[in-house]
C-alpha cells in the first residue's frame, strides 16, 4: 500500500515551486488517518493524530535512538 502510494507520487509532475498537485494527493490519501490538519502556509500541511500517544512513543525510543548512537 505505501510502495504503491509513493510510485503513484512519484509520477505525478511536481517540479520545484509548482508541487501543488503532489500535495493535494497527499492530502487526499492521508485525509482517512488524520484527527486534525492544520498549516502555517500554503507550502505547509502538518497532519495529526493521536498526538499525546505519538509523543510518548517518540520519548520512550529516544533512550534507544541515543545508545546506538554512540
Amino acid at each position: 500500500m505505501l510502495a504503491d502510494l509513493l510510485y503513484e507520487l512519484v509520477q505525478i509532475p511536481g517540479p520545484s515551486g509548482h508541487e501543488g498537485r503532489v500535495a493535494a494527493r497527499m492530502e487526499a490519501a492521508l485525509q482517512p488517518y488524520v484527527e486534525r490538519r492544520y498549516s502555517h502556509s500554503p507550502c505547509e500541511v502538518v497532519d495529526v493524530r493521536d498526538a499525546a500517544a505519538a509523543a510518548r512513543i517518540l520519548v520512550g525510543a529516544l533512550p534507544h535512538i541515543f545508545a546506538s548512537a554512540d
